[in-house]
């Protein structure tokens, strides 16, 4: 079983794929990689969306101000997906990944930490039409912002 956290804010971002503002260019979200640090949408408030897309994020050296941190890239395929798998199987998948890297990568688990965690999954269209596969543990802080990496972050 999962930590309610966990469950909430794995759900929260179920049908995330979108754009990158990066200093005038723009790349996908999946085109984000792990330690890459950002600063996610003032509008989207995580506390009360069920599902939301991103359409853009702000990425930051992670010296420099930011509120959330790529922690893992997911392969969320498997061999008997042959259409989009759903949005539940997909988070389910997720939901297991990002638990276990949140530890790995954060130093502590999710529990016992003051960050949260925000798996961005593909769309159905993003699947089928883009091909993507990948999803992302995102780990984040609720108040505040920080300027240093997440990796060990206490």
């Amino acid at each position: 079983m999962f930590p309610p956290r966990l469950r909430r804010h794995l759900a929260l971002a179920a049908a995330a794929v979108g754009t990158v503002v990066l200093a005038g260019c723009s790349t996908t979200v999946m085109d984000l990689k792990n330690g890459d640090c950002l600063n996610l949408p003032a509008e989207l408030d995580l506390t009360t969306s069920a599902e939301f897309s991103v359409g853009s994020v702000e990425k930051v050296e992670c010296s420099k101000d930011h509120q959330a941190e790529v922690i893992a890239v997911l392969d969320l395929e498997t061999p008997e997906d042959k259409d989009f798998p759903g949005v539940e199987v997909l988070w389910d998948r997720a939901a297991k990944q990002c638990m276990e890297r949140f530890e790995e990568y954060v130093g502590q688990p999710l529990e016992e930490s003051s960050l949260e965690v925000l798996p961005l999954l593909p769309s159905e269209e993003s699947w089928e039409q883009a091909g993507d596969r990948e999803g992302l543990c995102v780990a984040y802080l609720t108040t505040g912002k920080a300027n240093t990496t997440f990796k060990n972050y206490r």
